[in-house]
């Protein structure tokens, strides 16, 4: 149901959020996060996905697409170890034979690097999370064991979706705030030393004078 699987796509985002992952991208329809985060040389990046395939094919060309794309943000791929955690959230599986995928894979790069998927369904949200919790840092691991009435969970979804916007939201402010004073002091300083130029260069001509 479309309810539970925002709901839980929230929840995971914002507790993320809490513990420190940084949103590196935001689809348009915001169904879609991925979100990195650095820990002891290992760089964690984790992608969240709300979205349905019917068959294994569809997910495995997701998978495989996505990855080419990350691969290709050089900025993004620093540390000695890289881990790509694909979280799935959806109501069905495939229908087909597609748990082969769930296992961690490497993947051809010129750095170590590993992908592993994860498919938050209804019957195995729990084992799943469980799997979550084991690879990532500071993750709770009790997060998707009670879930409130649907009507809770609508009303859940609404409030953490505009506290994580809001948390977005001011951290590109404070950003933008931060570069917006680091340009103002360059331009000072450049002026400053234009200054001190035309000086030595009167004081020059004064001389030779």
């Amino acid at each position: 149901m479309y309810v539970t699987e925002k709901f839980k796509l929230m929840k995971i985002l914002s507790h993320l959020l809490d513990e420190n992952y940084r949103l590196i991208y935001q689809s348009k329809d915001r169904d879609e996060y991925i979100l990195q985060r650095y820990d002891r040389n290992h760089n964690h990046i984790v992608r969240l996905l709300h979205r349905t395939y019917d068959w294994s094919n569809q997910l495995k060309r997701d998978l495989e697409q996505r990855i080419s794309s990350i691969i290709k943000q050089k900025r993004i791929l620093k540390g000695k170890h890289v881990h790509l955690h694909f979280i799935y959230i959806s109501d069905l599986v495939p229908v087909d034979n597609w748990e082969s995928m769930k296992r961690s894979m490497p993947v051809r790069h010129h750095k170590a690097m590993d992908v592993t998927v994860y498919y938050l369904d209804e019957l195995s949200r729990e084992e799943e999370w469980s799997r979550i919790s084991d690879q990532l840092p500071d993750v709770n691991d009790q997060l998707m064991l009670n879930m409130p009435d649907l009507e809770e969970q609508g009303q859940q979804s609404i409030y953490l979706e505009q506290s994580v916007q809001a948390k977005l939201f001011k951290e590109k402010k404070r950003l933008k705030k931060f570069f917006s004073y680091g340009k103002s002091r360059l331009t000072l300083l450049l002026l400053v030393i234009n200054i001190i130029i035309l000086c030595l260069l009167r004081i020059a001509v004064g001389a030779l004078m």
